[in-house]
């Protein structure tokens, strides 16, 4: 997993939310020279089957207009006229048209918005970012509707010590180097005893041989679990991002249980990355 972004998926229903996301798309292009590809996925008005094809058209129409809009807005900052941007208007169910882009048109990253506000907005941003989050085989930043946009200057990385975790933590590192900013390695445990302080330290110890960079520090943590303690280290100081690493059957070290809880509960960007599946009988994601 290297940092090699040449492409950044930005979804949007065009609400509030989904444009709190769209500056920390347009400044990561502006630092890696990504194009941003921005879509919008039209589901079938089924209750109107004798009209479909009406309210289509009418649909299509309006999202046009609101791309046109979009686009005047972003190529109005001077700080935006050098960056790429493509627009896509694609039809059915918003997760299954998300992780069709994302393989179809090569994506190496996608930021969205994340729990929105309206029920639609709840919908788009809350079990879609959570399905995308769970299923997508790129790094996805989510991005909550009270995040403000500001450089990546304190990143937070959670380990469970996966297969999967050092090479996250490269991939963390050469994103961290574009903001020059830190990184703080944590693991959360919840009891701090001799063999967790080994585990620990083993970890710290093989990082340190296979990644140079200066600005990192290691943290164990005692807390009853991820949420708790994760919490608490982001009220300590001022982090502004969460990375951690997705598995096949768990988020590496929160639980299939507390993933949607994770990504929507934080006032701070979350940064998952996609791990190794752990089974060897295909790489189907839930």
């Amino acid at each position: 997993m290297s940092l090699t972004i040449k492409n950044i998926l930005y979804p949007t229903d065009f609400s509030d939310n989904a444009k709190n996301a769209l500056p920390f798309a347009l400044e990561l292009a502006k630092k890696t020279g990504a194009m941003v590809h921005i879509m919008h996925s039209i589901e079938e008005p089924y209750d109107f089957a004798p009209m479909v094809e009406d309210i289509k058209k009418n649909v299509t129409r309006k999202v046009k207009q609101l791309y046109e809009e979009m686009l005047a807005d972003i190529k109005s900052k001077k700080e935006y006229e050098s960056v790429n941007i493509k627009t896509h208007i694609f039809e059915g169910r918003t997760v299954h048209s998300l992780l069709s882009v994302i393989e179809d048109y090569k994506m190496d990253l996608v930021v969205m918005g994340t729990q929105g506000r309206s029920a639609l907005e709840r919908l788009f941003f809350g079990s879609t970012t959570s399905e995308v989050v769970q299923q997508a085989m790129v790094p996805v930043l989510t991005i909550p509707e009270k995040a403000r946009h500001s450089e990546f200057k304190h990143i937070l990385f959670t380990t469970d010590y996966g297969p999967e975790d050092l090479k996250a933590l490269k991939f963390t590192t050469e994103y961290a180097k574009l903001y020059d900013a830190d990184i703080k390695v944590i693991h959360v445990t919840k009891k701090l005893d001799q063999k967790a302080d080994l585990l620990f330290r083993g970890f710290k110890d093989l990082v340190s041989n296979e990644i140079k960079y200066k600005k990192m520090e290691f943290k164990h943590i005692e807390s009853e679990g991820l949420l708790e303690g994760v919490t608490k280290e982001v009220e300590k100081k001022d982090v502004s991002m969460i990375v951690m690493v997705r598995y096949q059957h768990i988020f590496s070290i929160i639980g299939k249980k507390h993933s949607k809880e994770m990504s929507q509960s934080t006032k701070v960007p979350l940064m998952v990355l996609p791990g190794k599946p752990e089974s060897s009988k295909g790489n189907v994601i839930i």
